[in-house]
């Protein structure tokens, strides 16, 4: 999405949301990351995603969410990795490092532990944390 544009660049939260719910599946994880751009003041006037999530309309009820950051944070770029922090580990999990039981599939709680784990442990440039955030139905 465009920041300038949007309204006409994005997807309503509210709206993605209200897709997952609809969704017969019967598990259903949706992995949010939103590196912030910009100078440091605009960042930081922006709400962490946390604070997005606590202004959905309708709390999930099907759906599990694993965030990029949590309170207080915002994500973060990585550049000796050129990825964003949660991207670098989310790959990093589906690669197998979050399959704990060794069974070829990754729960939820498996990725959120890995991810958890991993991202607090990070050496982040200028000694900046990230962790995940978790909200569960």
């Amino acid at each position: 999405a465009d920041a300038e544009r949007l309204p006409a660049t994005g997807l309503p939260l509210d709206g993605l949301i209200d897709l997952l719910e609809a969704c017969p599946a019967e598990n259903k994880l949706l992995l949010l990351d939103i590196v912030h751009a910009g100078a440091r003041r605009a960042i930081e006037r922006q709400p962490s995603l946390p604070e997005l999530l606590s202004k959905l309309k309708v709390r999930p009820r099907t759906t599990q969410i694993i965030a990029a950051s949590g309170e207080d944070q915002r994500g973060l770029e990585w550049p000796e990795r050129r990825h964003g922090v949660f991207a670098w580990f989310l790959a990093q999990a589906y690669q197998g490092e979050a399959d704990v039981d060794a069974n070829l599939r990754i729960s939820a709680d498996e990725l959120y532990d890995f991810l958890n784990r991993e991202m607090s442990e990070a050496d982040l440039p200028g000694g900046a944390k990230q962790r995940p955030y978790l909200l569960k139905p």
